[in-house]
């Protein structure tokens, strides 16, 4: 009876864990690389690329939109970029390659809006990944790798790319209020066409990066991070030829 009470205990920690964690966990936007929940359609966005490799500063004559929306878990971004399908390089590399010859997609964030730390997140349209920081107005550090989410998707026009950042990814400048002022900087690799296209209008090979930055406003929620321990334990006592079973969750909400 007593082992059978002691497996009930544990049965229902166990439930309990993925009730929480499921309710804590669930996101109404799903990083799928698809774009198609409703809440994106509340998103900023952002379309006015140029290219900026090589540096001509022309108007981009491919089509990218880049949405930025948050909740309380996080920054979102979504890529939406207009590509016939057979002119697309899907080819994979290792994380952080500093060379690619597939598409990407990149972000840049400064998230205090400072120019004092900038942080760089990028997905090739094979889905790997890479990330890296950024000090010193376009000194790239590609040793920091950061605990974010990315995926891709493929439509016969276009190929899309979804980011999830959430607030606990770096320390960042407290600020009580309900909006933060943060820079950013988005670019896209062409291999068909052997080009860089980006917003704003700049580039980490010249001598202003991070301080020029376009300036957005997001609505700022305050982080928390949510971790459970489960744990059992089980004895037995070889003179009374009985078993005890003990089981336990230390819950911690930061």
């Amino acid at each position: 009876m007593g082992r059978s009470l002691s497996t009930l205990k544990i049965f229902i920690i166990i439930v309990v864990i993925n009730v929480i964690s499921s309710a804590l966990t669930n996101a109404a936007i799903t990083i799928d690389g698809r774009l198609d929940e409703t809440e994106w359609k509340q998103a900023q966005r952002f379309a006015s690329f140029v290219e900026t490799r090589p540096f001509s500063l022309k108007e981009s004559t491919h089509p990218t939109t880049v949405l930025v929306l948050t909740d309380e878990k996080g920054i979102y971004i979504g890529f939406i970029n207009e590509q016939p399908w057979d002119t697309r390089y899907r080819r994979k590399q290792e994380r952080d390659a500093m060379w690619s010859d597939s598409d990407r997609n990149f972000l840049s964030i400064d998230f205090d809006g400072k120019a004092n730390m900038g942080y760089f997140f990028g997905v090739s349209l094979g889905g790997s990944m890479s990330d890296g920081s950024i000090s010193g107005e376009s000194q790239m550090d590609r040793d920091w790798d950061g605990d974010w989410e990315v995926k891709t998707s493929e439509s016969e026009t276009h190929w899309f790319s979804e980011f999830f950042l959430p607030w606990t990814i770096v320390p960042m400048m407290s600020d009580k209020q309900s909006t933060r002022n943060i820079g950013v900087y988005f670019s896209r690799q062409m291999m068909e066409v052997g080009k860089v296209v980006g917003f704003p209008g700049i580039n980490y090979e010249r001598r202003k990066f991070l301080s020029r930055f376009h300036p957005v406003t997001v609505n700022q929620y305050e982080s928390t991070k949510f971790v459970a321990f489960p744990y059992a334990v089980s004895s037995y006592d070889n003179l009374q030829d009985s078993a005890e079973y003990q089981a336990g969750l230390d819950l911690f909400w930061a």
